[in-house]
């Protein structure tokens, strides 16, 4: 009778532990997810009104990302990026950028007409520099700019890996990473995230592939999801 009674009691203790820790964990989940969803939003508020304050809409945008065949470590990276005023008087366009790479970064604007206004700044984690248009856009009209990157990894930290985040609409976007032929990778990757860090948690992944002769891995997106992030990621 006595062992009985024991085993009922330990039965019914074991019980109660066990819905004491899945209610912690369910509570854990739901502050975890909570917290996700408030960055999300606190993200997507910051750079909508961004967008609007800048006067400029991003119709199309290219990231190529070159290694060098012959050194490691020097890397370039080349951005097109076609915009259109939604305001009269635009004459400043803002980009941002975060290279894991360490080292020498020289920022250089090749598009005519325009040029680099003052140095690159940081704030936070995150790199940004100015260009200016050369005049005041009027509302509706259009305008190319090229930017080119020279980056040099002189403490080997490059983390292989493209990144796009969407911090405001963008009509199309286009990733490309061109790397040495003699040394292709193993594996390629195309992620969707659902935000820069902290917030990179993936939202769909699918096997991409590296184009044998020229070295290059390619991702083609229409309308991007503002707020996403969108990685070309490599192995080898």
């Amino acid at each position: 009778m006595f062992f009985g009674s024991t085993f009922v009691a330990t039965a019914i203790l074991w019980f109660l532990s066990f819905e004491k820790l899945s209610l912690l964990f369910v509570g854990m989940f739901l502050g975890s997810l909570v917290t996700g969803v408030i960055s999300v939003v606190l993200y997507l508020r910051i750079s909508f009104t961004k967008w609007l304050v800048h006067g400029y809409r991003w119709i199309s945008a290219e990231y190529v990302y070159q290694i060098d065949a012959n050194d490691k470590q020097r890397h370039t990276q080349t951005i097109k990026i076609c915009i259109e005023a939604i305001r009269p008087n635009v004459d400043i366009f803002e980009n941002r950028y975060l290279w894991s790479g360490r080292g020498n970064e020289d920022v250089q604007v090749l598009s005519p007409q325009h040029t680099l206004q003052g140095s690159v700044r940081r704030h936070q984690v995150w790199k940004y520099y100015y260009v200016h248009l050369g005049h005041g856009l009027a509302k509706g009209e259009r305008t190319n700019i090229t930017v080119c990157q020279q980056l040099y990894d002189e403490e080997n930290l490059f983390e292989s890996f493209l990144g796009k985040a969407v911090a405001e609409p963008i009509g199309h976007l286009t990733l490309r990473v061109l790397l040495p032929t003699r040394r292709p990778p193993t594996k390629v990757e195309n992620i969707e995230q659902l935000g820069p860090p902290p917030i990179d948690r993936v939202a769909a992944k699918t096997v991409s592939s590296c184009d044998a002769a020229t070295g290059e891995c390619r991702w083609d997106i229409s309308n991007p999801v503002l707020g996403r992030r969108y990685v070309i990621r490599w192995e080898y």
